[in-house]
């Protein structure tokens, strides 16, 4: 199971038990994206400090060839203080080289920490 398909089970999930089995399996089927992704969101001591992170909204059914190894990467030196114009250029380029739903659903969320 991808980081997106971990999400969106999770956000259709009506039941607590339900997510934690989600968790769970996502855990044993040794989804390293997810918690990684989930330790950059959720740690209060990384900070991106941004306001903004563009969405995008029409989808070219592009696979996207963006590694996640890239993303965090970017996180990083997004993290370490990389100026507006800077950021905002490797975010675009970036969001441009990704698929739509995991940029929407996983990486801009991580980002914009939702």
């Amino acid at each position: 199971m991808d980081s997106v398909e971990i999400i969106q089970s999770l956000a259709s999930a009506k039941s607590r038990q339900n997510k934690d089995q989600i968790i769970r399996n996502a855990f044993l089927d040794g989804s390293h994206e997810f918690f990684v992704g989930a330790r950059l969101a959720l740690d209060p001591f990384t900070i991106f400090g941004l306001t903004k992170v563009a969405e995008i909204l029409e989808d070219d059914l592009a696979p996207g060839d963006l590694s996640f190894g890239e993303f965090v990467d970017l996180a990083d030196r997004i993290r370490q203080g990389l100026t507006d114009s800077v950021a905002r250029a490797a975010l675009h380029e970036a969001a441009m080289r990704c698929n739509v739903s995991k940029w929407n659903l996983f990486y801009r969320r991580i980002l914009l920490r939702t």
